[in-house]
């Protein structure tokens, strides 16, 4: 054991060495300093044990590394040496050592300060005559109470079997009957300020307070807030579990001496942490964290006129819940316009679609009676050749019909005999002649891009009459612009621009074509463009 009772007083003999080997004494220094302080009382059995009261003896130990400690003379062990030794081990297995002593120390002044004016009898947990599997920092005894308080302060609660410890120390409490205090270093508060949402590990929860103001919480919550606002807070904002159960929890800076209440209702929980929602945080001194309240009966964890901070949580989530109201407005009304426009563009596309319909019905139509105007004269001539004798000439029929002279197959002109001419009929030369103006005509056309293909442009516009005589069939020719641009590579034809830009002079030099052969020889084609 580390302490001893002197006159009254506590030694802690580890503590001392410590102390002065900070000053840079030696080990051997810090021995003699000692033993010439403490010798002689622990020679006539001065030093006695906090528990039993049965003198001890001082050991300060020669190697370095080796704590000095007090000894039962008659070497038994009593309760507060066992829980002083349980206790040692599940600080350093569990706790932050360093940050645990000096916020230790900070407590028990602050405790001492507080609760003995109330005659409170305050000791480190070891002390306690009974032994137990887990040891507080504190016991608290008050003269007009049998109630026991046992207070904690973690300062690591992160180890993955802590929670399971942690429950096995609260039902040890439990089973002793004490009332537990715990408060955990702030370095463990996790929340999210801008949604007011946090994080707790399951070992917290372990510690969690239900206290008379966590009750108030509840009954404000669930009568004081309107029902549309709570099933706003229940789905919108935190997806809270039923029933509402506000609990809190104590989180404390020692540098500072303050303690921040954190208020807040569960929202989802998992086999490793738990997700929580606050609804308040208020912070106040750690003195008032550890003073009586005028009951006697607790410790005052909340702030004076918490009243005020339930009326500003209602505020901000009638407030939060209008803005949503407005959001979700606005959404709509978005969301209605973005339709409008997609229906207006809708009938603007269909107009476009119905009046290029209507255009290329009629153009086909213009087409039809084009080609019904063409058939028709071809008719007329067909008709008029075959009542030409085969033995005259056109130019000789016209001149036999206009002296309005009857044919007669007996007549001098069918029984006697005449030289066999081979010679083209006036229709068939007017034909020929047409098609080489016509194609004349598509050679020297001057078409936009021509000069996107190198050499001369009657080169190319030639080479793709040749390719639709090649690749028409009937009144009907497919134009693949792929493969007339590879044709036409293949043939040594070469290109200045992209392939993307040279089939634009291509199709004006086609649709050019149709239109032509329709004009100049009546005759159809349908040309149809694919990729």
């Amino acid at each position: 054991m580390e302490e001893a009772l002197l006159h009254g007083d506590v030694v802690n003999i580890e503590a001392k060495r410590m102390e002065l080997e900070e000053q840079n004494l030696s080990r051997s220094d810090i021995r003699e300093q000692l033993t010439t302080q403490y010798r002689a009382f622990s020679r006539k059995k001065a030093f006695t044990c906090p528990c039993c009261d049965e003198p001890v003896n001082m050991n300060l130990t020669v190697d370095d590394g080796r704590p000095f400690y007090f000894k039962h003379l008659d070497g038994k062990k009593c309760t507060y040496s066992e829980n002083s030794k349980i206790y040692e081990t599940q600080t350093s297995t569990h706790q932050d050592k360093k940050k645990k002593d000096i916020g230790l120390t900070v407590f028990k002044e602050i405790l001492e300060g507080q609760l003995k004016p109330f005659g409170a009898e305050i000791e480190r947990g070891y002390f306690y005559k009974k032994k137990l599997s887990f040891i507080p920092d504190f016991i608290v005894k008050f003269p007009f109470s049998k109630e026991v308080w046992a207070l904690d302060y973690y300062t690591s609660i992160s180890h993955g079997s802590y929670a399971h410890n942690l429950e096995k120390r609260m039902n040890t409490y439990k089973a002793e009957g004490f009332r537990t205090f715990a408060f955990i270093d702030d370095f463990w508060l996790a929340v999210n300020a801008e949604t007011d949402k946090g994080t707790l590990l399951i070992a917290e929860m372990m510690v969690a307070n239900k206290g008379e103001e966590d009750q108030i919480w509840d009954q404000f919550l669930i009568k004081e807030i309107p029902n549309a606002a709570l099933h706003f807070l229940k789905t919108e904002i935190a997806d809270l579990l039923s029933p509402i159960d506000t609990r809190s929890i104590a989180y404390v800076n020692i540098e500072n001496r303050s303690c921040k209440l954190v208020r807040f209702i569960e929202v989802e929980k998992n086999n490793r942490n738990l997700t929580f929602y606050k609804l308040s945080e208020p912070a106040i001194p750690l003195e008032r964290a550890l003073t009586l309240n005028t009951k006697h009966d607790n410790l005052l964890l909340y702030r004076e006129n918490e009243e005020e901070l339930r009326k500003a949580f209602k505020q901000s989530l009638m407030e939060k819940m209008k803005q949503a109201e407005l959001e979700e407005k606005a959404k709509i009304e978005a969301l209605e316009k973005l339709q409008r426009e997609d229906a207006e563009k809708k009938a603007a596309f269909e107009k476009v679609q119905s009046e290029s319909e209507e255009r290329s019905r009629l153009y086909h139509e213009s087409l039809r009676k084009a080609d019904e105007e063409v058939e028709q004269e071809m008719l007329q001539r067909s008709k008029a050749a075959n009542e030409r004798p085969v033995s005259m000439s056109p130019e000789e029929w016209e001149w036999y019909k206009k002296t309005g002279r009857t044919f007669s197959k007996k007549s001098n002109w069918s029984t006697q005999t005449q030289p066999v001419y081979v010679y083209e009929t006036t229709a068939e030369k007017m034909a020929k002649e047409q098609r080489a103006k016509f194609k004349e005509k598509l050679l020297s056309h001057p078409i936009k891009g021509d000069h996107f293909i190198d050499g001369p442009p009657a080169n190319w516009h030639g080479y793709i009459l040749k390719w639709i005589k090649a690749h028409q069939q009937g009144e009907n020719l497919t134009v693949s612009m792929k493969k007339l641009l590879n044709d036409m590579k293949a043939f040594g034809f070469s290109f200045n621009q992209k392939d993307a830009i040279v089939q634009y002079p291509l199709q004006e030099f086609l649709t050019f074509y149709q239109r032509g052969l329709k004009k100049e020889l009546k005759r159809k084609i349908d040309i149809t463009f694919i990729e």
